[in-house]
Order: C-alpha cells, then sequence, then structure tokens
C-alpha cells in the first residue's frame, strides 16, 4: 500500500476470528465487529503502534470494568 495512513498487521489464520461477534449496525444491518477483549488484548499488543491516548483510555476503560464487574 503506498498510503501513509494505512499500516497492514499480520495474524496466524487461526487467530483472526477470535473474538469475532455479530452486531445490528445503525441501519439495521448485521455486521461482524471484534469484541471488546479482543480489541483491548490488539491495543496492549500493538501499544508501541497505538497513539498514548487511546492506549491510556482503553487501560483505564478495562480496569473499570474490571473493578465494576466483580
Amino acid at each position: 500500500m503506498k498510503n501513509k495512513n494505512v499500516q497492514l498487521l499480520y495474524t496466524k489464520k487461526e487467530w483472526l476470528l477470535l473474538g469475532v461477534i455479530e452486531i445490528t449496525s445503525p441501519f439495521g444491518l448485521p455486521i461482524k465487529v471484534y469484541d471488546r477483549d479482543k480489541t483491548i488484548c490488539d491495543i496492549i499488543k500493538n501499544k508501541d503502534r497505538v497513539e498514548p491516548e487511546i492506549f491510556s483510555e482503553a487501560i483505564l476503560l478495562l480496569l473499570k470494568r474490571k473493578f465494576v464487574s466483580v
């Protein structure tokens, strides 16, 4: 890709569908997305490539959720 705003990442084929869930879009259509846990794991795994603000917010949301659900 020549677009500087796009960064390609690769993963093992068997991991590709881990954490995939189906939700309904605002237009009522079913779409597949990664669940919250998979997203947090990806942010932590790629913390050197993620904006510091996004990383911090993700960790804070994770901690809040863990403490609330206990």
